[in-house]
């Protein structure tokens, strides 16, 4: 069955056979071994057509589930009674997958690798109208020397997809989960491991994007979010998966602070919304608003310290040249 001749899987189960009524239980059964305390959620169709394969090396496990589309979760009900610290990379080369976790909803797109702390609640949920694909690296806590909390993991998935390091992964998880389809498991397991080096790369800052390309980043962000009063140093952050002080610092290499720039961005936006026809209809305080201010009279004060002149005087001015 298997190109690499003396390879044994750890998992391998199939529903096919089983009548149509038992084949979901008899496929919630074949996860526990691997995809320790999560629960699928039971589908409107009776049948279950599905199966699960999976290979092991030391504490690294490959798995590939192809299944109908359903909802899985992992409670603190789950957790304590099939406690688990692992997490796992996931990635579905067929179908999206929203992920809610941590308060959070993170729709994933297909292709693109997600990480999930099995000590922590979550669901994720696939379109149960089409059958999916997933692929499942059960990978140890312990990352770089160090052992990585709640937090960590959520900082970690972040910067998954949000850096250059994190891009190459993606890209690396897809040839590993091709060589796993084409029955070259030796190969698999070798890029599995490359892939957990990777991981241990990118949690100790291993990324290669320089402070100006961070610089240019984390203000693309900013950018995005100028009609949020209180998006900031925190914010940016939580998206990038990277601490405060290291926004912190990056700014202060480009000699800015976040709040300068969030101000001047903000300011040059309201300028050009008062001298565009497609804002003439909206008021000073409506256009202030839309810019990230709170209240029109701090808007007043810092645009007049900034151009010299009042919102209203500068929309006067510019409607008549």
């Amino acid at each position: 069955m298997y190109a690499s001749a003396g390879v044994t899987p750890v998992l391998e189960a199939s529903t096919r056979d089983a009548p149509p009524r038992d084949q979901f239980g008899q496929f919630c059964d074949a996860l526990c071994d691997v995809y320790l305390g999560i629960r699928p959620q039971r589908t409107a169709s009776p049948g279950f057509d599905a199966d699960v394969l999976a290979f092991g090396w030391g504490d690294i496990v490959l798995s590939r589930m192809r299944a109908p589309g359903h909802e899985a979760r992992r409670d603190r009900r789950d957790i304590a009674a099939k406690p688990d610290d692992a997490l796992f990379l996931n990635i579905s080369d067929t179908s999206a997958s929203v992920v809610h976790v941590a308060g959070r909803t993170v729709p994933v797109a297909a292709a693109l690798p997600v990480l999930l702390d099995n000590a922590e609640p979550f669901r994720l949920r696939f379109d149960d109208a089409r059958r999916f694909r997933l692929y499942s690296l059960r990978l140890p806590r312990e990352v770089g020397g160090s052992r990585l909390d709640a937090a960590d993991a959520i900082a970690l998935d972040a910067r998954l997809r949000r850096t250059a390091l994190g891009r190459q992964i993606a890209l690396q998880v897809r040839l590993m989960t091709a060589e796993f389809d084409a029955g070259r498991i030796e190969v698999a397991g070798a890029m599995a491991a490359a892939v957990s080096a990777m991981v241990r790369r990118l949690w100790d800052g291993g990324d290669a994007a320089s402070a100006a390309e961070r610089y240019a980043d984390f203000t693309t962000t900013a950018s995005a979010h100028l009609a949020e009063p209180d998006f900031g140093v925190n914010e940016i952050a939580a998206i990038h998966g990277v601490s405060a002080r290291t926004v912190q610092d990056v700014f202060a290499g480009e000699g800015d602070t976040v709040t300068r720039w969030m101000l001047r961005a903000r300011l040059e936006l309201a300028r050009d919304r008062l001298g565009s026809p497609a804002w003439e209809r909206a008021s000073v305080a409506r256009i202030a608003s839309a810019c990230g201010w709170r209240d029109a009279s701090g808007f007043h004060r810092a645009f007049r310290e900034r151009f010299g002149d009042t919102p209203g005087s500068f929309r006067g001015s510019r409607d008549g040249a």
